[in-house]
């Protein structure tokens, strides 16, 4: 009993000990409070490499979102039907049909949506291949990944990986555990062969080809350029020239006629001048005319007989000597233009009816008009050209890998397997 009443006795002293330390503390926390600190001013440094887990952790969970989107919205009838075709969808396309939520990347902000894509491309009757690529401010990436037809085509027939199954206790808890296999020792064990995965690459090529051939077209383009250009001498062609010459006739009333011969200038009618004919020819009866052309005939310039060319320049001896217009009906004259000795030349006859005059010399001017063509040869302008031919070849390389990093970013594109 007494040894009872000592362990109560020890409860109780420990009980009592017990409220008057927290008393102690009461009154002490009371007396002296806390001072308050004001964390307005402290800077809180982060070291954003501890964060890097956490960043990479919200790529991964919106890169895989896309995925999963993908794989169930592709299903048999929206896959390419043919190897080396692919169907392309981006994350707005995926946000407008509804199949993924939106979501922001660890900044905060929204995700490329128009660069941001799904692509899925066939490789084989059973196969496919799936490029995730996600453009974010934090992490620009892509996965890749070989979906089997199983995963899209519940009716295609194919071969197991594994076979699990699911067994439930009085707990609630979901326990996986392997189904044993056991072979039959009449089977072969199959080796499965390490696949061969196809790229290609589209290559355009472009080349210029000479067309040896001079031709006086030109052209114009971005498929063809000059390669070479020369002069050479076209077609000849004719033009029409002419002149007016004017002569002097001196008519003997004794004889009543003049003949001469009128060489024509070479520098006005070339030698190879063509249809060379005179068109117009009149007899001057104008005072004004008249006395210049008699005027002209002082110096002798112009071709006539001989013995007509006078010896005097009194004009009053000349004036009397011209045919007027009353008797200028009776004169008479023709020309008739040739080529003699590489020069054209006119001969002239000019004559009068009247001897009414008696035996005195008479002058009456006379011009026509010489018509000719002349040869001009043109001068052409050739060219040879260069023309741009274009040609396509497929570029083919082989990879044990089905995201082979190398030949994707050096252009190439995962067809199919061998």
């Amino acid at each position: 009993m007494y040894e009872e009443e000592k362990k109560n006795s020890f409860i109780k002293d420990f009980i009592i000990k017990l409220l008057y330390m927290f008393l102690f503390l009461f009154l002490f926390m009371w007396l002296y409070p806390a001072p308050k600190v004001d964390l307005s001013d402290v800077e809180v440094k982060v070291d954003k490499t501890e964060l890097q887990p956490l960043f990479a952790g919200v790529f991964n969970d919106n890169i895989n979102s896309m995925k999963e989107a993908a794989k169930s919205y592709y299903t048999i009838d929206r896959l390419p039907s043919t190897n080396g075709k692919s169907s392309k969808m981006t994350l707005q396309e995926m946000l407008n049909k509804k199949i993924v939520a939106p979501f922001v990347d660890a900044n905060g902000k929204s995700c490329n949506a128009s660069a941001s894509y799904v692509e899925v491309t066939r490789i084989s009757a059973t196969e496919y291949t799936m490029k995730v690529n996600l453009e974010c401010s934090d992490k620009t990436d892509y996965i890749m990944e070989t979906i089997g037809c199983t995963s899209v085509c519940p009716g295609c027939v194919a071969t197991p990986a594994s076979t699990t199954s699911t067994k439930t206790t009085t707990t609630n808890k979901v326990v996986s555990q392997p189904t044993v296999v056991r072979p039959s020792t009449n089977v072969t064990p199959t080796v499965s062969q390490p696949k061969t995965y196809i790229y290609t690459k589209e290559v355009t090529n472009e080349t210029w080809e000479l067309n040896n051939t001079w031709t006086d077209d030109k052209k114009t383009g971005s498929d063809v350029k000059v390669y070479d250009t020369r002069t050479v001498e076209g077609d000849v062609t004719y033009e029409t020239e002419s002149y007016t010459y004017r002569t002097v006739s001196w008519v003997a009333s004794w004889d009543q006629d003049a003949n001469y011969t009128l060489i024509l200038n070479q520098n006005t009618i070339p030698s190879n001048a063509r249809n060379v004919r005179i068109t117009s020819s009149s007899k001057i009866t104008t005072p004004y005319e008249l006395n210049k052309y008699i005027n002209r005939r002082y110096s002798c310039d112009i071709r006539m007989d001989g013995n007509s060319c006078p010896r005097r320049t009194d004009d009053s001896i000349i004036q009397d000597r011209y045919l007027t217009s009353t008797p200028i009906a009776t004169f008479r004259y023709s020309l008739d233009v040739y080529k003699s000795n590489g020069r054209w030349k006119v001969d002239v006859n000019a004559n009068t009816t009247n001897t009414f005059y008696g035996e005195q010399k008479y002058i009456i001017p006379i011009k026509f008009t010489v018509t000719w063509q002349e040869p001009v040869r043109e001068e052409v302008k050739e060219y040879k050209y260069q023309y741009l031919k274009v040609t396509k070849s497929t570029l083919t390389e082989y990879s044990s890998s089905s995201n082979d990093t190398n030949l994707i970013n050096a252009g190439y594109k995962l067809v199919g397997t061998k």
